[in-house]
């Protein structure tokens, strides 16, 4: 073997094992040597992607495939990268290449089908699964995929099919086998068939004698929705006596506490917790954030002293400590902490937000601005970033806040259609309400929502199989179809430039406010377009109310900028009503004052992505 073989291969052994600056060393040297040879180049390529060089690691994948384009192997990890920098539609069509070089490259297949899951194009995921599972049959997570692809269609028939293909299966990893056990809840749960869930998971603890913290964290979320408030308890007890830092049983656990009045338990399973795991940060974090939420700032800030001060200067501990410092009326001391977590962790899209608000109260708005951008690079489609822009640009006269919240043309008043079988709108109104009415089972509003004096039910409202609650999805889906077919075309837009034509339902619930019932001021950062359909509005709230009592408003924040707030638009809503509007416009509503109540169903509304694979 000649001397430049030998150190390649050294550093390919250096790079397995873990040892990167020798790697590059070697690898380095021997480019010097043969500097277009594509294995080599590859290799400098996975050596910076491993050091966290993105630029570097890109130019050298170029180089290699440019020096040998047909490489499946290279073509595929490529894909990878560029998924990390979120260039997805150039990791599809990278992965796409390595397979058609080699349809046996299992990883392409799985990377890829993943990655349409995750920017949410199921259906494509289900063609790629379906084609991958001609080359490989027996492999057990391209049903994994598929199942979770199934799942977002709405198809759960499908998703539980699939997912039934690897529980039980005879040599299946344990690992794999709890994770699409968890899968399979989420579906039956999305489903609205949680008792089904419950049963199943019952049946599983049971065969395998096991008590894991995670599948007693299912079933008690899945008895949750079915009502069964004391069973749930005692099963996210017991999920936290095993793992006393698992934190999704504490916030689930605090949840149920919160929105049924029992005040005197309410987060003393994390005191429980932090006395048998003192070094967890991320128990720490979220008992802070729960703290935050519930408005116990003096609290919050004593907890998270003390977390500091147990397991040292963490980027999301000093963080929430600069949210707390904001909350107790010390902007300086927030700023100053913010600031230290966006130096231990300058790529954080939250931190960079919250510096934005910070220096938009200071009427800074070209340095929040910056922060914004840079967030937006992370986080290109995060919602809350173009609301702060917005005031940004409105408070420095920047026509492009016009551009950006255009409420005249984007905001859509449409009435509900009313579905055949009713004799009129009112009376099919009656009936959806009738059953709405039975879907609200809490006493208090949720804490992490900006539901006030009021309710919120629980699951995806609009899939439960129930005839009235079909009927208005069907007639609403049709509206919302119409509103978008007519949105004008903007690719720089960005909400405009999202728009395929076709969306799905990503989350639907339905709200009751009571008297002095109100949204506060609020965006929704993961959403594209919001709807809310108004299905009972008491008397109070008229067109001809000076005070626009319960009326929905747009445009004011929820960063008390006193003088410099602004109401863009406000509506009266009427029974039968529905409102549409880009996700990222700031809305809220005011309080009113009635005997009956004011109940609406808002829905998200996801655009559907096409890359090319149905």
């Amino acid at each position: 073997m000649s001397q430049i073989n030998l150190l390649f291969q050294q550093a390919v052994q250096d790079f397995q094992q873990g040892y990167f600056d020798k790697a590059l060393k070697l690898g380095l040297r021997v480019q010097k040597k043969d500097k277009r040879n594509p294995d080599i180049l590859h290799l400098l390529a996975l050596i910076y992607k491993a050091k966290s060089r993105p630029d570097l690691a890109k130019k050298y994948f170029e180089q290699s495939l440019k020096s040998q384009p047909l490489q499946a192997v290279t073509l595929s990890n490529y894909a990878n990268l560029l998924v990390e920098i979120n260039e997805n539609r150039n990791a599809v069509k990278y992965y796409s290449k390595a397979i058609k070089l080699d349809p046996q490259l299992l990883d392409a297949w799985l990377n890829l089908a993943i990655l349409l899951n995750a920017q949410e194009d199921f259906e494509g995921a289900i063609a790629v699964i379906q084609k991958a599972l001609k080359h490989h049959a027996s492999v057990l997570s391209l049903y994994q995929i598929l199942g979770i692809a199934k799942t977002g269609v709405e198809d759960y028939t499908g998703a539980l099919s699939a997912f039934d293909r690897i529980i039980g299966h005879q040599g299946v990893d344990t690992t794999l086998e709890l994770q699409v056990l968890r899968n399979k809840t989420v579906a039956l749960r999305e489903a609205h068939a949680s008792d089904e869930a419950v049963t199943s998971l019952n049946r599983y603890l049971e065969n395998k004698k096991i008590q894991a913290p995670e599948l007693l964290f299912d079933r008690a979320c899945a008895k949750y929705d079915i009502g069964d408030l004391e069973s749930a308890e005692k099963d996210l007890l017991q999920s936290i006596r095993l793992n006393p830092a698992y934190v999704p049983a504490h916030e689930a656990l605090n949840k149920l506490y919160w929105e049924n009045s029992g005040d005197g338990e309410f987060l003393q399973s994390y005191e429980y917790s932090l006395d048998r795991d003192p070094d967890s940060a991320e128990l720490y974090f979220s008992y802070i954030a729960q703290l935050i939420l519930s408005r116990q700032y003096e609290k919050a800030n004593t907890v998270a002293t003390r977390a500091v001060h147990k397991i040292g200067k963490q980027a999301n501990l000093i963080h929430a400590q600069g949210i707390i410092a904001n909350f107790l009326n010390d902007p300086d001391a927030s700023i100053s902490l913010i600031n230290q977590a966006i130096s231990l962790q300058p790529e954080n899209s939250r931190f960079r937000i919250d510096k934005a608000n910070y220096l938009i109260r200071q009427q800074e708005y070209k340095a929040a601005l910056q922060e914004l951008n840079l967030a937006g690079k992370v986080e290109p489609y995060n919602q809350e970033i173009w609301s702060y822009k917005g005031i940004c640009w409105r408070l420095q006269g920047d026509d492009r806040c016009l551009w950006l919240n255009d409420y005249k043309n984007f905001i859509g008043i449409k009435q509900i259609p009313c579905p055949d079988g009713y004799d009129d709108l009112e009376h099919f109104l009656v009936e959806l309400s009738s059953v709405i009415a039975r879907q609200h089972k809490t006493n208090r509003q949720p804490l992490d929502q900006s539901v006030k004096n009021g309710t919120q039910t629980v699951g995806r409202l609009l899939n439960i199989q129930n005839t009235v609650i079909q009927d208005y999805r069907k007639v609403i889906t049709q509206s919302i179809q119409e509103y978008i077919n007519d949105l004008p075309h903007d690719s720089r837009h960005p909400f405009l430039s999202r728009n395929t034509g076709k969306f799905r339902h990503a989350g639907s619930w339905s709200v009751k406010l009571k008297s002095g019932g109100y949204h506060s001021n609020h965006m929704h950062p993961q959403g594209w377009l919001s709807n809310c359909s108004y299905i009972e509005v008491p008397e109070t709230i008229r067109p001809d109310d000076p005070d626009r009592a319960g009326w929905i408003k747009f445009g004011e924040t929820s960063l008390q900028l006193g003088a410099n707030e602004e109401t863009g638009s406000c509506i009266c809503p009427q029974a039968g009503m529905h409102v549409l509007f880009p996700s990222y416009f700031w809305h809220g509503t005011n309080p009113f004052n009635a005997e009956s109540y004011r109940v609406t169903i808002p829905s998200d509304i996801s655009p559907k992505p096409d890359f090319g694979f149905r």
